[in-house]
C-alpha cells in the first residue's frame, strides 16, 4: 500500500508519503521528483477548493491510500488545526525580525 497524507495551509500543503512493504511501514524515506510533488500539491489544493465550492465545508487534511490491487481510499479531515491562524494580513520582514529579537535572551528590543 502507498499512502499520501496532506495537511493544508493557506496556499500550500505539507505532504507525507508512506509505503507499507511486507507489513513494514516506511515513511518519508524517499520523495517523488519535484515536478510530481508539485503536481500532487496542486491536485490536493484543487480538491480542497472544489470541495469547499461544492459543499461549503473546508477540509484541513486528506489521506489518500492506494492499494496494490488498484483500490483506493480517501479520508477527509474537517478539523481545523488548533495552531492555525487564518489571516490575510501580511507581516513585513522587519516586523518579523523585531518580534524575533524580543525572544533573544539579553535582548533590549521592546
Amino acid at each position: 500500500m502507498r499512502k499520501s497524507e496532506c495537511f493544508y495551509w493557506q496556499r500550500s500543503t505539507q505532504v507525507s508519503y508512506t509505503r507499507i512493504v511486507k507489513g513494514e511501514k516506511i515513511t518519508d524515506d524517499r520523495f517523488p521528483p519535484l515536478n510530481i510533488a508539485l503536481d500532487s500539491s496542486n491536485a490536493f489544493l484543487f480538491l480542497r477548493d472544489k470541495l469547499f465550492e461544492m459543499t461549503g465545508q473546508r477540509i484541513w487534511g486528506v489521506i489518500f491510500a492506494l492499494f496494490p490491487d488498484g483500490r483506493f481510499d480517501i479520508e477527509y479531515d474537517y478539523s481545523k488545526p488548533t495552531s492555525y491562524e487564518e489571516s490575510d494580513e501580511l507581516i513585513s520582514a522587519e516586523e518579523i525580525n523585531q518580534s524575533l529579537q524580543k525572544l533573544m535572551p539579553g535582548s533590549d528590543a521592546k
